[in-house]
């Protein structure tokens, strides 16, 4: 058990620093990956029994969720990095033997990171607004008069 409550909110900071950590390698471990996936000829490629849509949906949430979580509070710099990344990607299969661009392809990849982004977002703000450490509040979220109550009560 923790002695004070002020651990409570050191610890949170802790935790989100070690996701942001983590995130920061796997968000651009991803992005390499998506970009080898992207530009390497078919025969090379891996196939899945799942349709091409899917795929690319599915890659690009990730890569979206870890993004969010990499990069917390700089939504126009994940969004605009995200656009760009895949816009390129397409761009840059032009050039690739048997390899071709798809405008569908650029909004469905951009789709899934901005729902990837969003889904952070969201997690992020529904963790910060509830209690995770053995059930007590932060008191960082809590009104004044809640907090002046926490701390009059007994224990």
């Amino acid at each position: 058990m923790h002695q004070n409550d002020d651990e409570y909110v050191l610890i949170g900071k802790q935790q989100k620093a070690k996701v942001r950590y983590i995130s920061r390698p796997v968000v651009w471990l991803l992005a390499a990956a998506i970009g080898v996936l992207s530009l390497c000829p078919d025969w090379l490629r891996p196939v899945t029994r799942v349709p091409h849509e899917f795929e690319h949906f599915v890659i690009y949430l990730a890569a979206g969720i870890a993004f969010g979580y990499a990069y917390p509070y700089r939504i126009f710099y994940q969004t605009s990095t995200l656009v760009i990344f895949a816009a390129g990607l397409e761009l840059a299969q032009l050039l690739v033997p048997g390899r071709h661009a798809r405008l569908s392809d650029f909004f469905l990849n951009t789709f899934g990171g901005f729902m990837g982004i969003a889904l952070a977002l969201m997690i992020r703000r529904v963790s910060k607004s509830r209690s995770c450490f053995d059930g007590k509040p932060h008191l960082h979220n809590l009104p004044k008069k809640a907090e002046r109550d926490y701390h009059a009560s007994p224990r």
